[in-house]
C-alpha cells in the first residue's frame, strides 16, 4: 500500500462529525461567507448557517490535525463579526465532500 494511501485510511477513520453553536453578532455581518471560505482554503467539508435564534450553526468532518484551526476559524469571524461563545459537540458522523453555506 502506497504511503499516500495509509494516510488517507487514516484520516478517513480518524474524522469526527462536530456541530458548533456561535453565539454573539453573527448574522448579517458576513460571517457565514468567512467562515465559507477560511474552509474552503483549508480543505475543511461541512455546512454554516443561520439559526433562528441568531446564533450560527456549523458542522464539519474534523481530525485531531485540524479541530483546534476551524475553531480558531469560527472564534475570529469576519471583520464585523463579534463572537460570543462557540460551544462544539460530536455528532453521527456526516459525511461531507465539501463545504457549503446552507440557506
Amino acid at each position: 500500500m502506497a504511503k499516500n494511501t495509509k494516510k488517507s485510511i487514516y484520516l478517513i477513520y480518524n474524522m469526527q462529525t462536530y456541530k458548533f453553536i456561535i453565539k454573539g453578532i453573527v448574522q448579517g455581518v458576513c460571517y457565514r461567507q468567512t467562515i465559507y471560505d477560511n474552509a474552503n482554503a483549508h480543505n475543511i467539508k461541512g455546512e454554516v448557517k443561520n439559526l433562528s435564534n441568531s446564533n450560527v450553526q456549523a458542522i464539519a468532518n474534523l481530525d485531531s490535525s485540524n479541530f483546534d484551526l476551524f475553531v480558531s476559524i469560527l472564534k475570529k469571524g469576519s471583520s464585523y463579526s463579534q463572537v460570543k461563545k462557540v460551544t462544539s459537540s460530536k455528532i453521527n458522523t456526516k459525511t461531507y465532500s465539501s463545504f457549503s453555506i446552507t440557506y
